[in-house]
C-alpha cells in the first residue's frame, strides 16, 4: 500500500500533527481521549485517527455514531470524511466528559 502524501504539519501541545485535524485532535486530547496517530488524508477524501485504546476508540464512535464515520479493521484506527472533520471538532469540543471514567 502505498503511503499516504506528508501533509502540512502544525504544531499542538508539543507535537507535529497534520494542519487539517489538529483541531480534532486538540479538542480529543482536552476532552481526555488518547491518540498515538492520526491523518487529515490518509486515502482521497477520508482522515483517520490511531486511539491508544479500544475504549478510546469505541466512546469517540459512541459520539458521533451520526456522522460517517466508519471502524476499519485494524484494531484502534477510525476512518471518516475528511470534510466532517470541522463538525467532528465542534461535537468533540462541546461533549460533557465530567462523567467519564
Amino acid at each position: 500500500m502505498a503511503r499516504p502524501a506528508r501533509h502540512t504539519q502544525t504544531r499542538v501541545r508539543g507535537v507535529e500533527i497534520d494542519e487539517g485535524i489538529a483541531p480534532l485532535i486538540d479538542a480529543l486530547w482536552t476532552q481526555g481521549f488518547h491518540t498515538f496517530g492520526s491523518c487529515q488524508e490518509f486515502r482521497p477524501g477520508t482522515a483517520r485517527i490511531w486511539f491508544d485504546t479500544e475504549g478510546d476508540r469505541r466512546l469517540f464512535m459512541a459520539q458521533v455514531h451520526d456522522f460517517s464515520s466508519t471502524v476499519s479493521g485494524d484494531g484502534y484506527v477510525v476512518d471518516f470524511l475528511t470534510a466532517e472533520i470541522p463538525a467532528l471538532t465542534e461535537r468533540i469540543s462541546t461533549l460533557d466528559m465530567t462523567m467519564r471514567v
